[in-house]
């Protein structure tokens, strides 16, 4: 039984409890007070009867031995003026009673009396009501036994009842646990509230399917419109450092423009694997390598040097299988948040038993801003966030900072989208592994742990 079908048997159930018990107490309250309201009636009646009959000269009460038996459970006792209730054997329970009527208990009978005094004397009559307070009590036992079958009777249709209204919830929390984007619409046999429910999500989930179909192509589009004219400069570049008359300079240029375009490249391919949600690629790789190759297509950001890399992986035999693209992009992505953030500085990659980690001696980042490091968007340890106000054309004409083609170059917090870290975190989850951050006052350490 599910919570919420429990949680209506329960609210169900509670109020035939309380309908039964209720109406169980006031019917058996009002049997108890009309019994005794009866014999209360009985008694005064029957003694206005005597004392009529007495006024009217009849001796039967003078003359008979006391008590009169009236009924079989009703009995009378005259006491003559002068005489002491001593005298006249009356039950105890009758003496030094008031006039009036009165109602006896006691552990093994039930007694209604009046006692009225006339001119003949003092009259006492006494209905014992054993027999009619067993019948109100055989009648409450009955009360109490209808009702537990009732309630039994009510928990079951509450059970039965709260089924059919879970189920339709039930299917429809079945329909969603088994859906994926892309999958084929069933057709739809219920009625009433469950099928407009039904068919509108439905709807729903045809307009999900379409809108992930357009992002998909337009992935793909991309992808295949950016890749070849990347292949081409790529080649023009490996072209040009065959030519024996270039200059060291050139040529550093241009490898690093070739590591810039491979970076692009990857870039083009871990978005196409973000946005497909396809599986990972493992293959063995050198991490070492991995790690110069994401910092040399990032020295455009870093032409002064100001930022040093210290590759402790580099004398690690170790190669273990991962997807390539995936590692890339969070490399870079981490590397690149060194140079915006913590130049000038150093930036060391060492190997823990799970992964690697990242550690810059930059400035830190605070402690209420640590925890959404990795949101979309978020204002980092330098404003970074999206949508941030450009310059003034005359801080860039005065400012020797925006002035400097280095500056120029390299886009700082000012410039950033505050999306580099939210994009590793994703292709980290999207590969099962783990990216977490720490900072305590002074450089921040990114660690990436393989098995999460």
């Amino acid at each position: 039984m599910s919570t919420l079908q429990r949680r209506i048997s329960t609210a169900l159930t509670t109020v035939i409890v309380l309908f039964v018990a209720v109406h169980g107490f006031l019917a058996y309250s009002s049997l108890e007070d009309e019994e005794d309201d009866l014999v209360d009636d009985i008694v005064l009646a029957e003694t206005r009867r005597l004392v009529a009959r007495m006024a009217d000269g009849d001796r039967t009460l003078q003359d008979a031995e006391p008590p009169v038996r009236l009924a079989p459970d009703m009995v009378a006792w005259l006491l003559a003026p002068g005489r002491h209730e001593e005298t006249l054997a009356l039950p105890p329970y009758l003496r030094g009673l008031a006039d009036g009527p009165h109602r006896i208990h006691s552990d093994v009978l039930v007694v209604h009396s009046v006692i009225q005094t006339t001119a003949a004397g003092r009259l006492y009559v006494s209905l014992d009501a054993t027999r009619n307070e067993e019948f109100v009590y055989r009648f409450g036992r009955y009360l109490t036994a209808t009702g537990l079958l009732i309630i039994a009777i009510g928990w079951l249709l509450s059970v039965w009842l709260a089924r059919i209204v879970v189920s339709p919830i039930r299917r429809l929390a079945e329909r969603l646990a088994q859906w994926s984007p892309g999958s084929t619409t069933r057709s739809v046999s219920e009625s009433d509230e469950e099928a407009l429910l039904l068919q509108a999500f439905d709807q729903a989930q045809r307009k999900l399917d379409e809108a992930i179909a357009h992002e998909r192509e337009f992935a793909a589009n991309v992808r295949h419109e950016v890749r070849t004219p990347l292949s081409a400069l790529r080649t023009d570049a490996e072209m040009l450092l065959l030519t024996t008359t270039l200059e060291p300079p050139a040529r550093d240029r241009l490898h690093r423009m070739i590591e810039t375009v491979d970076a692009v490249a990857d870039s083009v391919e871990s978005t196409w694997s973000l946005s497909t949600a396809e599986p990972a690629r493992p293959e063995a790789l050198d991490l070492a390598a991995c790690v110069d190759s994401a910092w040399a297509s990032l020295q455009h950001l870093n032409a002064d040097d100001q930022m040093h890399l210290h590759n402790l992986l580099a004398d690690s035999d170790e190669q273990p299988e991962l997807d390539r693209q995936a590692l890339m992009t969070i490399l870079r992505n981490l590397l690149r948040n060194a140079i915006e953030h913590a130049s000038p500085g150093t930036c060391e990659v060492r190997r823990t038993p799970s992964g690697i980690e990242i550690a810059d001696d930059g400035p830190g980042i605070g402690a209420d801003d640590l925890p959404h490091v990795f949101d979309r968007y978020f204002r980092g340890r330098l404003a970074d966030s999206a949508g941030a106000p450009s310059p003034p054309a005359a801080a860039v004409a005065t400012d020797p900072v925006w002035s400097t083609p280095h500056a120029a170059r390299q886009p700082d917090a000012r410039s950033g989208r505050g999306l580099g870290l939210a994009i590793a975190r994703q292709a980290a989850l999207q590969q099962g592994w783990l990216l977490t951050a720490r900072s305590g006052g002074s450089g921040t350490v990114f660690r990436l742990d393989f098995q999460n």
